[in-house]
This record gives structure tokens, sequence and C-alpha cells, in this order.
């Protein structure tokens, strides 16, 4: 049995560096005020979002 995998943190920079991206600060405003308009039409941007980061945090 292998272990779960652990959860990277993000550092400050690296979460700087993402709220600068306009497509990505309003996506985490819309998320944050739970925008139904996120729900439907940005939930799959936001899964590559993550996809990405994730990919970008395994390349390191």
């Amino acid at each position: 049995m292998r272990d779960p995998p652990v959860p990277v943190p993000i550092s400050d920079e690296e979460l700087q560096s993402l709220m600068e991206r306009e497509d990505v600060a309003r996506i985490l405003e819309a998320y944050q005020a739970g925008s139904p308009v996120l729900i439907i039409g940005g939930s799959t941007l936001l899964l590559v979002i993550v996809a990405v980061l994730l990919v970008l945090f395994l390349l390191k």
C-alpha cells in the first residue's frame, strides 16, 4: 500500500503571480462569491487550471 499523495503547499509568491492573471483572479472572485455562472461555465476552466498547476508542481 502506498501512502496517499501529500498536497503541495503554494507559496505566497506563486499565489500572487496567479492572482495577477486577470482570468484566474476573476474565477477566484466568482468562486468566492458563489457565482452560479462559474458553476455552469467556469468549472471546466477551473479544472483545467488546477490540472495545469498539478502538472507544473509535479515537474518541479
